[in-house]
């Protein structure tokens, strides 16, 4: 099935994180969490499949993530930026 809606290019691709860029470990497991910048997703009400950036946990269920559709303004890499940010803020 041919995606028509146009969606920011980018050459990222799932990374795992290294330890001096800035991401905190998981807060659940404390493992290091991954990057995907073009993680793809299908919505409930069906239709097209969307894409999100994603900062996510392997060894536990931790998951933050922003769709593309929900901010057509921004970036792949200005999303990831503010997941970045969410991802490190903790309880204090």
């Amino acid at each position: 099935m041919k995606n028509e809606t146009a969606q920011p290019e980018s050459n990222a691709t799932t990374q795992q994180v290294a330890p001096n860029n800035g991401l905190l470990p998981c807060p659940f497991c404390g493992e290091s969490p991954e990057i995907d910048m073009r993680r793809s997703y299908a919505p409930i009400n069906g239709g097209h499949l969307g894409h999100q950036v994603a900062i996510y946990c392997h060894n536990c269920p931790a998951d933050m993530s922003i769709c593309w559709e929900d901010v057509p303004e921004a970036t792949p890499e200005q999303l990831y930026d503010e997941l970045h940010d969410r991802w490190n803020e903790r309880a204090r």
